[in-house]
């Protein structure tokens, strides 16, 4: 016997008469690659369900006859139902009792092992000639048991076989498809002869198509015509259905496709071909006139768009099936409803804490007079964070170095700015730092306090020209121009205060637009950046 079943990825099923999971195993691991061992890791043999099931169905039987039997029964039936249990004592008397559907699981170690036997075994060939019994004498591949034909294929998923129908020969298979295409074949004849006697009984009594006068009538025949085909095509449906429910199909997927095909094949020969041949010359006037090939087409679809709603709608036993399912259960459910109704209100009066106003503040928010102070408050949300230590960086350099025209702010709304007197200056490249000096005896440069008291962006400036190198100067700063003569002019001789002042200046300006491209990722505001573009247009100027 030969057969063909799928399993699970990485796994093989093998067809041939197999006892024993023994057996299986041993002849996977022997001839499952040629020349050489295959890993076998767990074997399963099939075994035929439909005995199975009947042993059961037995057992529970003479249970039932044992509690209504007399006294005098009883002890024939508890005979026969030790009798029914014995083979189940053990799983070696039961495996001799149950007959092997002769297919095989086949567990392998590895994916490369996998691929490899089912590159040797499932090929075209060994399908050919293992699909017919006529064949299989011309396999290729070695035999169980030296007499038994193997076939080798890759599995599907375990929830996917119909495992009741592998016992199924593949002869019964190939009879159960056939009668399913004779009982198909058969309502498309009925249906093309029914199709056929409207249509003359209709010329006979409205005359022919091309002299029929448009009317009620002549669009009662189409509609006629299309009904008969749709009646046709749902008796078509219910008997396919349950044909391929009976053909023994070995997974699921293979069973809904055979049945997608069977109804795709049917509605085309019923919908297109049963037309086109009533209606089959346009010469005569049977396509466009009354009653003709369009004609019944928009028919039909029109049937159609009623048709399949209705038959959705009245034959849902299994929809009714699932509402009863999914109905809730009997239980009280006014708590439910009650805390809806305190979530509403909860949500209502959480609103209200939170707003900004004077009588119905509930959450203490720190405020600045009459407003709240949004900069603490958003140091107590943690989302808020980032926001916050942003705008924190932003207007301390905003106060700073202030934009020109204005004067720099000591205090800005939620955080202060430090005193510079009160941090010690980092000591400059290559002086080495002294911890015990004291400053507090250096002298302070009045002109530097003076500068600062009427510009403080004038004295960062004076300072930075100390602690840029000259390095980090653009090479432009040190070229030398041209005149339209060709006579070169060296402004760094001319005015070497205010050339260094603005190359300095440029380096900053330099920093401070990388260092505002790199906060921009926290939301930096569009104020400041204005600010650095005015001023480096000024420069250039």
């Amino acid at each position: 016997m030969s057969t063909v079943a799928r399993m699970v990825d990485g796994s093989a099923v093998v067809s041939a008469k197999m006892r024993t999971d023994v057996d299986g195993g041993r002849a996977a691991e022997v001839n499952g690659r040629e020349n050489e061992d295959t890993d076998v890791v767990m074997v399963v043999i099939s075994y035929d369900m439909a005995k199975f099931q009947s042993m059961l169905a037995d057992i529970k039987e003479t249970k039932e006859e044992l509690q209504e039997a007399s006294p005098s029964e009883k002890e024939v039936l508890e005979a026969r139902l030790r009798e029914l249990r014995a083979p189940w004592s053990s799983s070696g008397t039961l495996r001799s009792q149950l007959p092997c559907t002769g297919q095989a699981v086949v567990v392998l170690r590895s994916q490369t092992e996998h691929r490899e036997v089912l590159e040797e075994w499932d090929t075209f060939y060994e399908w050919l000639m293992t699909s017919m019994q006529c064949l299989k004498i011309n396999s290729r591949q070695p035999r169980f048991r030296g007499r038994h034909v193997v076939r080798i294929s890759r599995a599907a998923n375990p929830s996917d076989i119909l495992w009741e129908n592998l016992g199924t020969s593949h002869r019964m298979r190939l009879w159960l498809r056939a009668k399913t295409y004779g009982i198909v074949a058969l309502i498309f004849l009925v249906c093309l002869i029914l199709v056929v006697a409207l249509n003359w009984t209709l010329d006979w009594a409205l005359g022919r198509k091309n002299t029929r006068n448009s009317g009620a009538l002549a669009t009662f025949s189409s509609l006629l015509v299309a009904l008969v085909v749709m009646l046709t095509r749902l008796w078509a449906s219910r008997t396919l259905r349950q044909r391929v429910m009976r053909q023994m199909h070995e997974t699921k997927t293979t069973r809904d496709v055979s049945l997608l095909a069977k109804l795709a094949l049917f509605y085309l020969m019923a919908y297109c071909l049963i037309a086109v041949l009533v209606n089959w010359d346009p010469a005569k006037g049977e396509w466009y006139t009354v009653g003709g090939l369009v004609s019944d087409i928009s028919s039909l679809m029109l049937i159609n768009c009623i048709s399949i709603p209705l038959q959705i709608a009245f034959g849902c036993k299994l929809l009714l099936r699932y509402q009863a399912f999914f109905e809730l259960p009997d239980m009280d459910q006014t708590r439910p409803f009650a805390k809806v109704l305190i979530a509403a209100v909860a949500l209502f009066l959480e609103y209200w804490a939170f707003k900004a106003s004077k009588e119905l503040a509930i959450l203490e928010i720190p405020r600045v007079g009459e407003h709240v102070d949004y900069y603490v408050a958003q140091r107590a949300w943690p989302k808020h964070q980032k926001y916050h230590t942003t705008n924190t960086f932003l207007r301390a350099v905003l106060a700073k170095f202030p934009p020109p025209g204005t004067r720099a702010a000591q205090k800005v709304q939620g955080f202060e700015i430090l005193d510079a007197k009160a941090r010690k200056l980092q000591p400059r490249a290559g002086k080495p730092q002294n911890d015990d000096e004291d400053d507090s005896d250096k002298e302070v440069d009045e002109t530097k306090v003076a500068v600062a008291a009427e510009d403080p962006a004038a004295l960062a400036m004076e300072e930075m020209k100390h602690k840029v190198p000259l390095s980090m100067l653009d090479a432009e700063a040190d070229t030398e121009d041209e005149d339209e003569d060709g006579s070169g002019t060296d402004e760094s001789d001319e005015e070497p205060g205010r050339r260094r002042d603005q190359d300095v200046l440029w380096c900053w300006l330099l920093a401070m637009r990388r260092a505002l491209q790199l906060s921009a990722r926290f939301g930096v505001h569009r104020d400041m950046w204005d600010f650095q573009q005015n001023a480096a247009v000024s420069i250039r100027q």
